[in-house]
């Protein structure tokens, strides 16, 4: 047995443990974790809608390192690591794949191990394990050299095709951009089986080949005596999903290839510095495969002169990435954007005024470019625009190799509403070569300024802090809306069930609530899904559900994705009471 001692900074362990009805092999799996000679990791368990006593099991070790997630509808395996890794973790984390009923060996040097190995540059690891039912070793096989190079990996097959994969671990950011259609069925719902073959494909044809490697030392049980292990119980399933995965699949869409790495230019205008929060958003982004960036800030107090610098340095890249220096973008903006293939496309955010929703997209009316509000714009959606402001955008360089110089330039005019800033300037006259513009209202970022200026709040960060000492309540009753502090209840909105609470709240009311209360006759599920933004800022969930209501599995689920645990449940004659709160 190979034994490590640290000799590393620790990188974060994300363990990611799905299970359903494993209540019998819970203890020993959580113990091989607890075991470890380690201090930065994160253990994520996944109780997938289990009926047995595995719950109770689990409350024994709940612990500051150990986030447990108890689904109320069953997602199946692969739904719940996507969605556990998109919330829970970030670039630089190294992820390790490892079942609820699997367990590691009795080392408690395996995570300073794979410490190590990320340390040496590794980025993608699979094998090897022990067979409780066959009580024989299978070692982890390489690939030959000529097969990772070329990417080859799904017309190389091994005796059972796969080569032996347990124990995986990648690097965070390769899990981040995978198309979820990789993993679902014809209908499009998630394959609930089955899907560790073409998620193996997906990372390891990711990864570089020099940074990926085939682990022989064995570090974990592989539990194939569960009778409830899913080539006994779903072969079929699992074999036709399986033998998909060898298809052959493009390995990077959007007119890239493997051997032509696109460069983005990530250039930021600025007369004085860059908001810290502003650079970490750009460091903690993410960067799809097949494209490299090239951070640069150009300095001076001429707006337009410094875009027009920049302009000129975007002809030598594939893209520019424009962001300005107060601006806090999302870590998937650029996947995103890139994924549209689109002329220009832009995120979301707000000019700096307390009273208003103004966004910086335009549309054109009677020859004027005017603002969109942000309650104008549709959510979660791609849509054509007039202009946009260069705060965060991303553009092809066949833009601006296409349009004459002067790319941008500022007017000014004593009447403020006549001025016409060098983002629309360059926007009028891409449009007049015929090239199309686009924002992406699912991307929010955040304007800084001596407040925090965000979309969906009208609030200064300042002030929220002042008012959050008191804990505000919303009670959503029938088609009311009701606060409630310090026992004072409060009518604030008649008939409101027709429109979204993260409409509802940033327009007519002051305060986020700490807790909301739902009694709203049957259009629970409705509330929530347009509660988006109030959900992610508040604590606490209490919803009132009819007994013989039939989406009642899909309201508490919902909320387990929103990162909620159910705390309580109380039963009366015809409903019952759920008691959420943030894990």
């Amino acid at each position: 047995r190979q034994v490590l001692r640290k000799t590393s900074v620790e990188k974060r362990i994300v363990i990611i443990s799905p299970f359903r009805n494993a209540e019998r092999y819970l203890q020993t799996h959580c113990e091989s974790i607890d075991q470890q000679d380690y201090d930065n990791y994160l253990h994520i368990m996944i109780n997938d809608a289990s009926d047995d006593g595995s719950a109770d099991v689990l409350k024994k070790f709940e612990n500051d390192q150990r986030i447990i997630i108890d689904n109320v509808v069953r997602k199946g395996c692969i739904a719940n690591q996507l969605h556990v890794i998109s919330k829970h973790c970030k670039r630089g984390d190294i992820v390790m794949l490892l079942d609820g009923d699997d367990f590691l060996v009795s080392n408690n040097s395996i995570f300073n191990y794979y410490n190590e190995v990320y340390h040496q540059g590794f980025r993608f690891t699979y094998g090897s394990c022990w067979s409780l039912a066959d009580g024989i070793p299978l070692i982890a096989q390489d690939y030959p050299v000529e097969v990772k190079k070329e990417r080859t990996y799904r017309d190389h097959l091994f005796n059972w095709k796969i080569p032996y994969t347990h124990l995986r671990t990648c690097a965070a950011e390769y899990f981040w951009d995978i198309p979820t259609s990789r993993f679902k069925d014809d209908d499009g719902n998630y394959i609930t089986s089955g899907a560790d073959n073409p998620l193996f494909y997906e990372l390891i044809e990711k990864v570089e080949w020099q940074r990926i490697k085939a682990v022989k030392e064995i570090f974990c049980y592989y539990n194939d005596l569960n009778p409830l292990n899913d080539y006994k119980v779903n072969s079929e399933e699992q074999n036709i999903n399986a033998n998909r995965s060898y298809e052959k699949i493009p390995l990077i869409e959007n007119n890239t290839t493997m051997n032509e790495t696109k460069k983005i230019l990530i250039a930021i205008p600025t007369n004085a510095g860059i908001e810290p929060d502003t650079f970490r958003s750009i460091y903690n982004m993410s960067v799809p495969e097949g494209y490299e960036t090239h951070f640069e800030f150009f300095y001076g107090y001429q707006i337009d002169q410094i875009r027009n610098l920049i302009a000129d340095w975007a002809k030598k890249f594939d893209y520019l990435f424009s962001i300005d220096s107060d601006i806090i973008v999302p870590k998937d903006a650029l996947t995103k954007m890139l994924s549209y293939n689109k002329d220009a496309v832009s995120g979301v955010y707000i000019q700096r005024f307390h009273d208003k929703q103004t966004s910086e997209l335009y549309y054109l009316k009677d020859g004027r470019h005017l603002n969109y509000q942000t309650n104008e714009l549709p959510q979660n959606s791609v849509i054509e625009v007039d202009a946009f402001g260069l705060g965060c955008a991303l553009i092809k360089s066949e833009v601006f190799k296409n349009i004459d110089y002067p790319h941008f330039v500022y007017s000014s005019a004593l009447d403020h509403s006549q001025t016409l800033s060098e983002d629309v300037y360059f926007c009028m006259k891409a449009k007049e070569n015929r090239f199309k513009l686009y924002a992406d209202t699912s991307i929010i970022c955040d304007h800084i300024g001596k407040h925090n200026f965000k979309v969906g709040s009208m609030m200064a960060s300042e002030e929220k802090e002042a008012l959050e000492v008191k804990k505000l309540t919303y009670d959503i009753e029938g088609d009311n809306l009701y606060s409630t502090s310090n026992d004072q209840k409060t009518l604030l909105l008649e008939n409101c069930n027709d429109a979204s609470l993260d409409i509802l709240i940033p327009q007519h009311l002051i305060e986020f609530p700490k807790c909301i209360r739902i009694d709203s006759r049957k259009k629970e599920l409705e509330i929530l899904n347009g509660s988006t933004l109030v959900l992610e800022k508040c604590e606490e969930v209490v919803v009132r559900i009819l007994n013989d209501q039939p989406d009642t599995d899909n309201i508490l689920q919902h909320l387990v994705d929103m990162e909620f645990k159910l705390i309580s449940k109380v039963e009366n004659e015809f409903d019952k009471d759920y008691y959420f709160s943030r894990l």
